[in-house]
């Protein structure tokens, strides 16, 4: 059994404090506790350049929570502050006394570290991250190339949330600033046509109302993209509407006064750069901080499959077994875009997720807890390829689950192709009897323009009628005829 081994992150920023404990160091880490309390060390900032006295009694006393709940369970800690505590005259004192109080070393973060773990957190939860990072906070604007591997044109802004929140009576002012920002940064011209990767809670608010307005089916904000022009356009709404509106109310309160302001910088950064499309990112910099821990083998290792792995070793009735079929299913799936092998593999290991679960209900748990798997590297078309594949890996009808193929997020060819899995691992489990049984007892392969089912051994045994009329499904889909050899 792996060593229970957590790393805790205390970031303290100018609007919040939040503590994310990860279940273990590995990429593929998966949050175990994360709370978040508003405490505004930076809402006075940018007049008397101090961190407020009541605000600053309040982040002591979340602070200690913090601390108390991360030594409890023996985590590795790292306490990180960004902006309000770099920028104020009394930061500095401010960490000391936490420092001295609770027996920690809080390292307080350049401009150039803020943007660089906020790099690396983009870079551990996207496959090969192309365009460029903006981190928003309550102090600041991160702005990165993810091809700046030596942050020369990394900048920081004084453009934050908590700066700005009332833009009603100065908003040609606040573009005339933002853009004038902006345009201290000649390298940002080079990112124009790639994405724009978007971290921060007040960015994440308007994914969030995005995908209310557009009613999109798929409310997993990391990797939720939408295009340039519509960006734009929304953009335009959200900068001139009151935040008290009801159609604010898929956030929380506390996020609302900062939508106007957020969607303003937001305009202005696309209209500057022009990227292809903006992609939203709930991992940033407490992500780049355990990103950093680990070793070059782990951070190369696929997020992916190495979550779907874990999950059936904890999960599967039979993980020896089940951890073999993707190479079982080589034959049928290997002229398949590369792009979609690893996710055949990783809906191979989740393949036995439902067992648990009563028959008739079976399909649809399986889709659903795919599309609110906490993935990452895999965008909403992939993670919708993986849920599909299960579905009909548990025999779902796809006649009656249409919620959603309006919205165009799978491609018809894609849908095929993840049918043809789900159909073959369904046939897997029932030869096998729910794969307690030697899969590599039934080969599959090609001849001419037959399925070839070669079975030895119990498998032969197995086979019914049941096996046959799933492997007739599989051959109609693989547009070809298919023979059964008993060996």
């Amino acid at each position: 059994m792996n060593k229970f081994s957590p790393l805790a992150v205390i970031d303290i920023g100018s609007n919040s404090i939040r503590l994310v404990i990860f279940d273990c160091k590995k990429k593929f880490a998966i949050p175990i506790f994360n709370e978040k309390t508003q405490c505004g060390l930076g809402s006075d900032l940018r007049i008397s350049k101090m961190l407020p006295n009541e605000a600053c009694l309040r982040a002591n006393k979340v602070i200690e929570r913090y601390i108390s709940i991360s030594r409890s369970i023996n985590c590795e800690l790292v306490i990180v502050g960004t902006a309000a505590i770099r920028e104020a005259l009394n930061g500095k004192e401010f960490v000391h006394k936490i420092n001295q109080n609770f027996n920690v070393s809080i390292l307080i973060l350049s401009s150039k570290e803020e943007a660089r773990f906020s790099y690396l957190g983009v870079l551990s939860s996207f496959n090969d991250p192309k365009g460029f990072i903006g981190d928003l906070g309550g102090g600041s604007l991160e702005l990165v190339s993810s091809k700046d591997i030596k942050f020369e044109n990394t900048i920081t802004l004084p453009l934050g949330t908590l700066q700005f929140r009332d833009i009603y009576k100065k908003k040609e002012e606040l573009t005339e600033l933002i853009d004038k920002y902006l345009d201290q940064s000649s390298w940002l011209k080079n990112e124009k046509n790639k994405s724009f990767y978007a971290i921060g809670g007040a960015w994440r608010s308007l994914a969030k109302v995005f995908m209310s307005w557009s009613n999109y089916p798929i409310s997993v904000i990391h990797h939720y993209e939408i295009s340039l022009s519509r960006a734009v356009d929304i953009c335009r709404v959200l900068s001139n509407l009151n935040y008290s509106l009801k159609s604010m109310s898929v956030i929380s309160k506390s996020r609302r006064k900062s939508v106007p302001y957020s969607a303003l910088l937001l305009e202005r950064i696309l209209l500057k750069i022009e990227p292809q499309n903006i992609i939203f990112s709930s991992y940033g910099l407490r992500e780049g901080i355990l990103f950093d821990r680990l070793d070059e083998n782990d951070k190369k290792e696929d997020s992916l499959v190495s979550y779907c792995r874990k999950i059936s070793k904890n999960e599967s009735r039979f993980y020896e077994n089940i951890k073999n079929y993707f190479k079982w299913l080589h034959p049928i799936i290997k002229k398949f875009p590369d792009n979609e092998l690893r996710l055949a593999e990783a809906a191979c290991y989740l393949s036995d997720i439902a067992w648990k679960i009563h028959p008739e209900y079976r399909a649809e748990f399986a889709l659903k807890k795919v599309i609110y798997a906490p993935f990452v590297e895999v965008n909403h078309s992939e993670r919708l390829y993986i849920a599909k594949v299960l579905f009909k890996r548990y025999k779902g009808d796809l006649e009656k689950n249409k919620e959603y193929n309006e919205y165009n997020i799978l491609s018809a060819s894609r849908l095929e192709r993840a049918i043809i899995i789900g159909v073959a691992l369904d046939f897997a489990y029932t030869i096998t009897g729910s794969s307690s049984g030697n899969i590599f007892d039934c080969e599959m392969s090609f001849n001419k323009n037959n399925l070839l089912i070669s079975l030895k051994n119990n498998l032969k045994i197995n086979y019914n009628r049941a096996c046959d009329k799933k492997i007739k499904i599989l051959s109609n889909l693989l547009k070809c005829e298919y023979k059964v050899i008993n060996l």
